[in-house]
């Protein structure tokens, strides 16, 4: 009887043993299951970290080509600015021309008609000169030595005009008095020379 109560005692030691076993493995396979759940969900992360590291980079280089067509797009209005003034500095030019040549043949009349034209010219220049300027960061020299060009050949007509108005009317005093005031002008733009616009371009 006491052998019967030994084997009974061993095999339920026995069973508590595999009952134990079964709860471990149990616990093992929760717990890698756990495991393969996190594994996924960081996958899943991982995956949308890189979706959106994507979505930055191409963020980032539409902003990069966005920069590079308003720089463009800045560049271009500068230009076409500095072409306008160019050109209006050319029409001045003539105007001026042709009024020192009336002068010269005593029509005083035309001569403070063309005066007055090259001073709207040289005036329109000057405008479109400093909205080149404005338009850009930096002054490109060429920009710098424009308006100080038409500045000057601006105030020599402005003077030119009245020198011819009095001459015409007989006030010599005040046209010679005013013609001077104007060669004056004419020298301070120096050889009144306005940079090509492709100077301009290469500056940029």
């Amino acid at each position: 009887m006491r052998r019967r109560g030994f084997i009974a005692a061993a095999g339920t030691v026995a069973l508590a043993g595999c009952s134990y076993t079964v709860q471990e493995t149990d616990e093992v396979e929760s717990r890698e299951e756990t495991i393969s759940d996190l594994r996924d969900r960081l996958d899943a992360k991982n995956e949308t970290v890189r979706d959106l590291r994507d979505r930055a980079d191409a963020l980032e280089a539409d902003a990069e080509a966005s920069q590079e067509q308003a720089e463009w797009a800045k560049r271009e209005h500068a230009v076409s600015l500095y072409e306008l003034g160019h050109l209006s500095h050319r029409y001045g030019n003539g105007a001026w021309s042709r009024g020192l040549d009336s002068a010269e043949a005593g029509d005083y009349a035309l001569a403070a008609a063309l005066f007055g034209q090259a001073y709207a010219d040289y005036g329109n220049a000057n405008d479109a000169f400093e909205k080149c300027a404005e338009a850009l960061d930096d002054e490109p020299d060429a920009v710098e030595t424009a308006l100080d060009v038409t500045a000057a050949m601006e105030e020599a007509c402005f003077d030119m005009q009245i020198a011819g108005a009095a001459y015409a009317e007989g006030r010599r005093d005040e046209g010679d008095r005013r013609w001077r005031n104007g060669l004056d002008h004419r020298d301070e733009a120096g050889d009144g020379v306005v940079p090509d616009p492709t100077v301009f371009e290469d500056q940029l």
